[in-house]
């Protein structure tokens, strides 16, 4: 009884140390997402004030297009660095649909991480019951082993 005691002990153990090491993992994937997000965020706001630049350029250009004063050589400077801050702009969106992507991917690890640790929980308290249930029978055992002893 003793045994299959230490075995259930040892096995809820190491139930334990593999619950322990799913949470670890989760909370990783679950600071990496973050941290994901976050860098989401930041170039999203830097597209965005880009893009506000890039307005203030067009109506600039516009400007000075209706003012006929200026030279066309500026104009055509002005056009070139608009053109150069709209490939920016298009390079900062193809960098936030990867990092999108990868978000997705995380939040499905995440998932199925998550799914892992409830199965694990389950296990666990299955695991709780079953010690409890050997407990009662070793209670039980001892009176009966204490009621023989008592009957000789």
């Amino acid at each position: 009884l003793q045994n299959k005691h230490q075995q259930v002990r040892r096995s809820l153990e190491n139930k334990l140390g593999k619950y322990k090491k799913v949470t670890g993992d989760l909370k990783i994937l679950l600071t990496q997402e973050q941290t994901g997000k976050a860098e989401l965020k930041r170039k999203l706001d830097f597209a965005l004030k880009q893009r506000e630049k890039d307005a203030e350029l067009v109506a600039e250009c516009q400007n000075k297009l209706s003012n006929r004063g200026k030279s066309e050589q500026q104009m055509m400077e002005k056009l070139v660095h608009l053109s150069k801050s709209q490939q920016r702009l298009a390079d900062v969106e193809i960098e936030v649909s990867r990092l999108k992507g990868q978000l997705q991917l995380t939040e499905r690890q995440n998932k199925e991480v998550t799914e892992k640790c409830l199965k694990l929980t389950k296990d666990n308290v299955s695991l709780r019951e079953s010690q409890d249930t050997l407990k009662d029978e070793k209670a039980d055992l001892t009176r009966g082993r204490e009621k023989l002893e008592k009957a000789l």
